[in-house]
């Protein structure tokens, strides 16, 4: 099963978070992108120099920027509170997954099992994390 494929397949099952490693940042969120526009999902992009933005818009054009989702807790918690169906793509997400970080670690863990009636059908999606049991690790050839 070829890459895009596969992550659709794992955004189809409802993996709450998915850990995805690539060279090649641009070409996943263009996957990523893809997947959403047919499931009809929103998408959105976290890097700690933007915050939580609309996913696929220049730097210019994103002038509804939060800044307090610059901050991952802060961002986490957009995440749970999104109600319209949508795609989380977090961008080296990976520093702040270490031990000392234990407020992330432990927000992402309660996201991972977000029981069903928490989120009904809108639960968000959550694409770059890892530290949960139900998180999947896949490494693109992207």
């Amino acid at each position: 099963m070829n890459f895009p494929s596969e992550l659709e397949t794992l955004i189809r099952a409802r993996y709450p978070i998915l850990y995805v490693i690539s060279s090649e940042e641009m070409r996943v969120q263009s996957v990523v992108l893809d997947i959403a526009k047919k499931r009809q999902k929103k998408v959105f992009e976290w890097s700690y120099s933007t915050g939580i933005v609309p996913a696929g818009t220049s730097i210019q054009s994103q002038k509804n920027r939060s800044a307090a989702t610059k901050e991952p807790l802060a961002a986490l918690d957009q995440v749970i509170e999104q109600v319209e169906p949508a795609l989380f793509i977090f961008k080296d997400f990976h520093p702040f997954l270490t031990r000392s970080n234990f407020a992330v670690v432990r927000k992402l863990k309660e996201i991972a099992p977000a029981p069903e009636e928490q989120f009904q059908d809108h639960r968000a999606d959550f694409a770059h994390a890892r530290n949960s049991s139900r998180a999947r690790k896949r490494k693109s050839p992207c």
